[in-house]
């Protein structure tokens, strides 16, 4: 599957490194400004005319991104915020405004795209990153129905420096597929046929409206009674006094 979703990923990696300049840190941006500094200061000094010739001819537009590109959100952030969009979207149409955090999202402007799956790549990540995806996959479904529950795909070792290369970037944590993805529809089809829904027990519960009591287990357990030792320095204070 790895291989397969770097095969997807590749033509935006092209894009990127072919047409998108790559950052070089802040180190560069400084030595940039002290070198045009140098040079704003030497062409001040210079007494030749400026060039009044004919304009240079414009840069040529940038080709489009890859489709895929915008059917795609890179990053545990971007992949986060989706979901939550997402989950604010299943809220019930009845649902109070005076019972929602004062941190809640704002509902967006247009619909958030279904997700189809979502790639959770496992070299070396501390589970606590992404402890709350399983519950956000839940809950996000759940704004579409009447489309299949989005898949949470683990995979292996080395997908990560895969997917980077792919991707022209030098690190790829988190990447979520939207609903009809161009060019992903056999990636999708394969994840749904070989990858579970992700369950979540407590919330059907909680969505079926049922009242649980307080479910108590007591058990009667026998031990034998230890015997309380001599408090030996105490004796010892006792026997002093008496004498």
């Amino acid at each position: 599957m790895g291989h397969f979703n770097s095969s997807l990923l590749s033509p935006i990696g092209h894009h990127r490194t072919n047409h998108i300049p790559k950052s070089k840190g802040k180190r560069s941006k400084k030595r940039k400004r002290a070198e045009g500094k140098a040079e704003a200061a030497s062409d001040s000094h210079s007494k030749e005319a400026p060039y009044l010739g004919e304009p240079l001819p414009p840069n040529e537009p940038l080709p489009p991104p890859p489709e895929l590109l915008s059917n795609l959100t890179i990053g545990l952030n971007s992949t986060t915020l989706h979901l939550e969009a997402l989950s604010l979207q299943s809220l019930p149409k009845a649902y109070p405004a005076s019972l929602q955090p004062s941190n809640t999202l704002a509902p967006p402007s247009k619909p958030t795209p279904h997700f189809a799956a979502i790639f959770v790549p496992r070299d070396e990540q501390p589970s606590l990153l992404h402890a709350h995806l399983p519950t956000l996959t839940v809950t996000s479904s759940l704004a579409n129905p009447h489309l299949p529950q989005t898949r949470l795909v683990g995979l292996p070792k080395g997908a990560e420096s895969r997917m980077a290369m792919a991707l022209g970037l030098p690190r790829v944590g988190f990447v979520g597929l939207m609903e009809n993805a161009p060019h992903a529809s056999a990636l999708v089809d394969f994840v749904r046929e070989h990858v579970p829904v992700v369950k979540a027990a407590w919330l059907d519960e909680v969505r079926a409206g049922v009242y649980l009591p307080v479910n108590i287990t007591a058990r009667s357990t026998s031990a034998p009674v230890k015997s309380k030792k001599p408090n030996e320095k105490g004796e010892e204070i006792k026997k002093g006094k008496s004498t």
